[in-house]
């Protein structure tokens, strides 16, 4: 066992005192004992300072005094340890959990934590072997730098939601807490709710912790300024949000309309806008609109001139749009409903106005709180003077007449950053928890656009490892008319 010298103490010590009641050092979690991640180790050795075992001390063995100081009653705590006569030297740490915990799970061959297993009861019988194993409450050392100043610290195979979730926290500077993680909604506290400024959460038995003073409460939709009607999807079980929620993993997404750039009202006989979530899209190709299963294989859509089209599932993207002008009639049709942007350019074929698409990802998925990573692939097709049709193709250096073109100026890691000369049709967002949105520059005229959308989670298994969803021709680019919005 190793710990610290006078000489290693020395070099650390600052001679600084701090405030741990303040709110500048608030995020250490208080003073000592005032966390509920707070214990006492007890260490033993013999008169020679031969180490013989060491333990966490019961909270009933010490009593912390109103100014602060401890009393510790040594000799209970080394009889209840078995020392009931001799001499010894007795070393206390004073320690702060921050992931993990000195007690014992209980797991089967797939890591789920056995919920009946008390590791505060030393008479429990519990059976191992086959279906049964003992792990530790901890985290193992996967790997030490060269120099042996750094360690890489990795999770054990434990399926349980706060112990993963520990695990990542442990590494974030900013630690977001909700509502829901502490019991539930917050409320104004007092006889005049109107007037208060005091908030409380409606469970009696949850509380602000001390580390959460000096940061910042959000209270979302708090006031109201206007309400739009929002166009209903008509896929089945699916309700129009623009945030990402938890749930077996769906890959989904829809137009930021507030924030995209040159959209228009067009088409034979529209008087408003698409719809901003794809309902209409969504219902034909995400599995035919009857789920969401990502085992299934290749779900289909019908059969327009004698091809079929596959989507969500195992993720292809079909084959064979190159020439499919009866697609392009079902994409102008306004019965598919698409998002539509105007074009203007000049007698020499210069753009002269860019439309720009920002699509965001409201998907589903099994944690909020673990890095996500989105892939958004961009297809499509244009229409040209002579009625053919063609892919459209990324605008480059290399290629000035390009048809779109990613665009992030890095400032917002949400923002999908282009694949380059990888992929010149996607864009990714990595290892993300506040979401995935994708900028898309449209530079030419009569082009149909296609989205493609994976999310995937590194620990997720199943349903739940990763998801795709295609929605073909969704978004148009075409000569500006009047109806711009």
């Amino acid at each position: 066992m190793s710990r610290f010298n006078e000489q290693d103490g020395e070099l650390l010590l600052t001679g600084k005192k701090i405030d741990l009641l303040s709110n500048e050092y608030a995020y250490l979690g208080g003073e000592f004992l005032s966390n509920p991640n707070d214990y006492i180790e007890v260490l033993i050795y013999d008169t020679n300072e031969n180490f013989l075992e060491s333990s966490v001390v019961n909270s009933s063995d010490y009593l912390r005094e109103t100014d602060g100081t401890l009393q510790l009653k040594t000799g209970t705590i080394l009889r209840r340890l078995g020392y009931d006569r001799g001499k010894f030297n007795v070393k206390y740490n004073f320690l702060r959990t921050v992931a993990g915990t000195n007690e014992n799970l209980v797991v089967d061959s797939e890591g789920n934590v056995d919920k009946l297993f008390d590791p505060q009861n030393p008479n429990q019988v519990v059976t191992l072997g086959v279906s049964k194993f003992l792990r530790e409450n901890k985290y193992y050392i996967h790997e030490i730098s060269p120099s042996r100043t750094e360690i890489r610290l990795a999770p054990q195979k434990i399926a349980d939601e706060k112990y993963l979730r520990d695990f990542y926290d442990a590494q974030k500077n900013i630690k977001r807490v909700r509502a829901a993680d502490t019991g539930g909604d917050i409320e104004f506290k007092g006889t005049d709710k109107n007037n208060s400024t005091t908030i409380k959460f409606s469970d009696s038995e949850s509380d602000f912790l001390p580390l959460m003073a000096g940061g910042v409460l959000t209270i979302p939709n708090a006031f109201v300024t206007q309400f739009s009607p929002v166009p209903l999807p008509t896929a089945p079980g699916q309700i129009p949000a623009d945030f990402e929620t938890e749930g077996d993993m769906r890959a989904r997404f829809f137009l930021d309309r507030d924030n995209s750039v040159g959209e228009v009202i067009q088409g034979a006989g529209r008087t408003s806008v698409g719809d901003k979530f794809f309902g209409t899209p969504y219902a034909k190709f995400a599995n035919s609109g009857t789920g969401f299963a990502n085992d299934v294989g290749v779900a289909t859509y019908g059969n327009i001139s004698g091809m079929s089209y596959a989507y969500e599932g195992n993720g292809s993207i079909p084959t064979g749009f190159q020439r499919m002008e009866t697609f392009y009639r079902l994409v102008e049709g306004s019965n598919f409903d698409p998002i539509v942007f105007g074009f203007e350019g000049d007698d020499d074929g210069n753009t002269t106005r860019v439309s720009i698409v920002i699509l965001r990802s409201n998907s589903t998925l099994p944690n909020l709180e673990i890095p996500t990573t989105y892939t958004w692939t961009i297809t499509g097709y244009k229409k040209n003077s002579d009625r053919d049709f063609d892919g459209i193709y990324p605008f480059s250096s290399n290629n000035p007449n390009g048809d779109f073109n990613f665009e992030t100026d890095g400032s917002d890691p949400t923002v999908a950053v282009p694949r380059g000369i990888q992929n010149l049709f996607q864009a990714v967002t990595e290892d993300s928890t506040e979401g995935s949105s994708c900028i898309i520059a449209l530079r030419s005229n009569s082009i149909a656009v296609g989205i493609k959308l994976t999310v995937q989670q590194a620990t997720g298994v199943g349903i739940n490892s990763q998801s795709h969803l295609f929605l073909p021709g969704i978004i148009s680019n075409r000569d500006f008319q009047a109806g711009e919005i």
